[in-house]
């Protein structure tokens, strides 16, 4: 069993608001943060893929511990305790995913069983309801209505909310396993119980909200071993593609710039789990090092 590091996410509210401040959206009404479905499955990606990968890092010495960041989902929690990380670090562009990981840590805290977790996981949606009543002023809820309606109603991406419950209780999926074992979800509530593990809302593109995270990291003396970008990266691919995951316009360096931003969080031999391509859906386990670039003039 490799430490805790308890308290690496004490202050994780601090560094998001920080990250919030650079990662906000163009819209026709000014700058806002970025509002829409949540990540909860994998979409898009190859689960047989991802089921090896999570056997590799549950077997590899070296992808063991230290901290494991990621964006998206719930695989990122059993990516999390296969590696039986010390700490953990979530982040996406959308503030609904803070909101939700926030909500889910939560219930983790108050539920000492696999079992017991996936009950409450079952009411979320008025959870998350509440909260942004709490959270978010009405222009941003407002989006977020928008852009679920957008997505065929879906408050969670590509999971009609009547398919929530069988979702949560099917056990075969990479992203759910952590929920069903009960040691892969006993290193998860050890995480969450010991301040851990926190969210943050990050848009990986931009260079100052990157060096935030970076500056945080610092503070604790850490860097990340392994990291899961999820396909973010293929959707800034120039010419391949036009605009990225939020419509926005993908310019020739997009991909790059983002790369070398979260290559700075990274341990020198740590890992990346990234999707190599949207058509194919595959994601890959690289080196760190595969997104180290010359500096371009910034």
């Amino acid at each position: 069993m490799h430490d805790i590091f308890a308290g690496f996410a004490e202050n994780i509210d601090e560094l998001s608001q920080k990250t919030k401040n650079h990662s906000k959206v163009e819209y026709i009404h000014g700058k806002a943060p970025y509002a829409g479905p949540i990540h909860l499955a994998v979409i898009g990606e190859n689960l047989e893929r991802h089921s090896m990968h999570l056997q590799t890092v549950s077997n590899t010495p070296s992808l063991q511990g230290g901290l494991y960041a990621g964006a998206a989902g719930f695989v990122n929690l059993s990516y999390m305790a296969a590696a039986k990380a010390s700490a953990g670090l979530l982040f996406d562009i959308n503030t609904y995913q803070t909101l939700f990981w926030n909500i889910v840590f939560d219930k983790v805290a108050k539920s000492s069983t696999p079992a017991a977790f996936r009950k409450n996981l079952s009411s979320i949606i008025p959870d998350i309801e509440s909260a942004a009543l709490r959270s978010f002023k009405e222009p941003l809820r407002e989006t977020f209505r928008r852009n679920c309606d957008y997505a065929n109603g879906a408050l969670f991406k590509g999971l009609p909310a009547g398919e929530l419950s069988h979702w949560i209780m099917t056990p075969s999926r990479p992203a759910g396993l952590w929920m069903h074992d009960p040691a892969l979800y006993s290193h998860v509530r050890a995480l969450v119980l010991n301040k851990a593990i926190g969210a943050i809302t990050l848009d990986i593109s931009s260079r100052k909200a990157c060096d935030e995270v970076r500056k945080f990291l610092d503070g604790h003396d850490i860097s990340v071993r392994t990291l899961y970008v999820s396909n973010i990266l293929n959707f800034m691919q120039s010419p391949v593609r036009k605009t990225d995951f939020i419509g926005r316009d993908v310019l020739v360096d997009s991909r790059l710039r983002a790369e070398m931003n979260v290559y700075r969080w990274m341990e020198e031999d740590g890992r990346i789990i990234e999707c190599d391509n949207l058509e194919r859906g595959t994601p890959l386990l690289v080196a760190a090092k595969s997104f180290s670039h010359p500096s371009p003039a910034l």
